[in-house]
C-alpha cells in the first residue's frame, strides 16, 4: 500500500511535465507499433505524431545502417507499452512501469519472508529500499529499468525456492529470455541464469527449465537478423551507435559506477552499502545466486560505461533488483543477531533462577532433606547434609521417588517460588525440621508433586 501511494503520487506529478531523456523515444516506438504497425518509428518523427505527449522538436532515434532503418532502442519495452498506449496514451505506458514497480516491492518482501526474515524486519527493509534506492527514482519514469528489476528479482525468488512449481520455473525462464528484448545489456542474464538453473536439477528437468529462455533468446537473434541483418542483441546500440562490450576497463568502470559524485550508486544511495555487505555474508546457496547474478552483469555494465553515458549505471534495473535481494540477506543477519541476543537473555534468566536462595526446597520431611534458611547453608558449608549426621544415606523404597525437588532450569521460576512459599508457611506454623526417626516413619513424597505441595 505504501508503494502504491508513493509511486502513484510520483507518477501523477511526473505526468504534469514532458517526458525526459529517452522516454519520448520509447513512446514513439510504441506509437509506431500501434499506429503504423511497424518497428520503424521514422513516420512518427516525420509526421510529428509525438506532439501529443512531447510538444517540441525532437531528434529521431533512428539510424540507417546498410540501407535499413535501425531504431536506437530494443522493442521489448515498447511492445509492453503498445496496448496501454493505444487505450490511454502516455498514461497507459506510465501504468505499466507503475505496476512493475509495485510488483518489485511485493516480490522483495516475499523474498525476505521466504528467506526466514520476520515480518517486521522484512517490512522495514522493503520500505527503506522503496524510498532510498533507484527504484524510487525510476518508478515514475518510462525507462526499462523497472521491467528488468521485476524479472530478475522474480527469477531469483524461483532459484532460492527449494521445490518451486513447474509453472513458476517456466514463467521465470520465459521472463529471463525476454530480458534481451528489453535492452541489449541484459543479454548476459540468460547466460548466467542458464548456469544457475542447473543447480540441484537433473538434466531432464534442467532442459525443461531453460527451454523457454532459450527459445526467446534465440528468437531475438532471428528477429534482429531478419529485420536489421544483425546478430547483435542490440543493433541500435552496437551497429547504429557503435557501443559494445569492454569499451572501458572494467575496474575503472566499477569504480566510476560505485563512487562517481554525480552518477555513482554509493553517493546517491548510501543505503546500498548494507545490501552489498549482506550479499557477502549470507549462506552459501543464497550467496551463490546473488553474486552469480550480480557480478557478471556489473562487469558487463562497467565495460560499457563512459563519461557521456555514465547515467546508465544509476538506472540499471537488474542490479537494483539484486541489491534488494542482498538487502534481504542483510536483514536476515540482523534478525539472527536479535534471536541470538534473546537466547542469551533466556540463558541468563535460567542461571539467575538456579541461584535463587529457595531453588532446592524439601517437599516433605525425611532423611537427606535440607531445610531452608541459614541451617541448610551452614551444613552445606560444612560439607554435610542437614539432619543426616552420623547416619547412613537413605534411599527411597519406591522407584522414581527421591527426598528432594530440585528447582532449576527444568522447573519454572513460578514453581520454585511456590515451593519456597510452602516451606516458609510450614516453618511459620511451627513445624520445624522433623527428627530422623519421625522422617523414616513417613512416606517420602515424589519429587514431581510440586503443585500439591505448593497448595498445602
Amino acid at each position: 500500500m505504501l508503494a502504491v501511494i508513493v509511486f502513484g503520487v510520483a507518477v501523477r506529478l511526473r505526468m504534469a511535465g514532458t517526458p525526459l531523456g529517452d522516454e519520448p523515444h520509447y513512446l514513439a516506438l510504441a506509437q509506431a507499433i500501434v499506429k503504423y504497425h511497424t518497428f520503424d518509428p521514422t513516420q512518427v518523427y516525420a509526421n510529428r505524431d509525438y506532439w501529443s505527449y512531447y510538444p517540441s522538436e525532437i531528434d529521431a532515434h533512428v539510424a540507417v545502417v546498410d540501407g535499413r532503418a535501425v531504431p536506437f532502442h530494443n522493442i521489448g519495452a515498447p511492445l509492453l507499452f503498445a496496448l496501454p498506449f493505444l487505450l490511454w496514451g502516455r498514461a497507459g505506458a506510465q501504468l505499466v512501469t507503475l505496476i512493475a514497480a509495485v510488483l518489485i516491492i511485493v516480490n522483495m518482501y516475499r523474498l525476505q519472508r521466504e528467506l526466514g526474515i520476520t515480518t517486521a524486519w522484512a517490512g522495514f527493509v522493503t520500505a527503506a529500499f522503496a524510498l532510498g534506492s533507484p527504484l524510487y527514482v525510476y518508478a515514475s519514469m518510462l525507462f526499462v529499468e523497472p521491467i528488468g528489476m521485476l524479472i530478475v528479482i522474480y527469477a531469483v525468488r524461483v532459484l532460492l525456492t527449494r521445490s518451486p512449481a513447474l509453472w513458476r520455473v517456466l514463467l521465470a525462464s520465459a521472463a529471463v529470455g525476454y530480458l534481451p528484448w528489453v535492452h541489449g545489456r541484459y543479454a548476459i542474464f540468460p547466460v548466467t541464469f542458464a548456469a544457475l538453473f542447473a543447480i540441484g536439477r537433473r538434466w531432464r528437468a534442467y532442459l525443461v527449465a531453460v527451454a523457454p529462455m532459450a527459445v526467446l533468446a534465440i528468437g531475438l537473434e532471428v528477429f534482429n537478423f531478419v529485420m536489421f541483418r544483425s546478430l547483435s542483441p542490440a543493433p541500435g546500440s552496437t551497429d547504429a551507435l557503435g557501443e559494445g562490450l569492454l569499451r572501458l576497463s572494467p575496474d575503472r568502470g566499477l569504480l566510476y559506477l560505485a563512487f562517481d559524485a554525480r552518477f555513482g550508486l554509493l553517493p546517491n544511495f548510501p543505503l546500498l552499502i548494507l545490501a552489498f555487505a549482506g550479499a557477502l555474508l549470507v549462506g552459501r546457496r543464497v550467496n551463490l545466486v546473488l553474486l552469480g547474478t550480480m557480478v557478471p552483469y556489473a562487469v558487463v555494465l562497467a565495460g560499457r560505461l563512459h563519461p557521456a553515458g555514465a547515467a546508465a549505471g544509476r538506472h540499471h534495473p537488474a542490479a537494483g533488483v539484486l541489491r534488494r535481494g542482498a538487502a534481504a540477506a542483510a536483514a536476515r543477519l540482523a534478525d539472527d543477531r536479535r534471536r541470538r541476543g534473546a537466547d542469551r537473555l533466556r540463558l541468563r534468566a535460567v542461571a539467575a533462577v538456579r541461584h535463587l536462595p529457595g531453588r532446592a526446597v524439601p517437599l516433605a520431611d525425611g532423611p537427606g532433606q535440607r531445610p531452608a534458611g541459614s541451617h541448610g547453608r551452614a551444613h552445606r558449608r560444612a560439607g554435610r547434609r542437614p539432619g543426616t549426621a552420623g547416619q547412613p544415606r537413605q534411599r527411597a523404597h519406591r522407584r522414581g521417588r527421591t527426598g528432594h525437588a530440585r528447582v532449576g532450569s527444568r522447573r519454572g521460576a513460578g514453581d520454585a517460588g511456590a515451593v519456597a512459599v510452602s516451606a516458609s508457611s510450614r516453618q511459620a506454623a511451627g513445624a520445624g525440621p522433623a527428627s530422623p526417626a519421625a522422617a523414616r516413619r513417613r512416606r517420602i513424597r515424589p519429587a514431581g508433586t510440586l503443585r500439591g505441595t505448593a497448595g498445602r
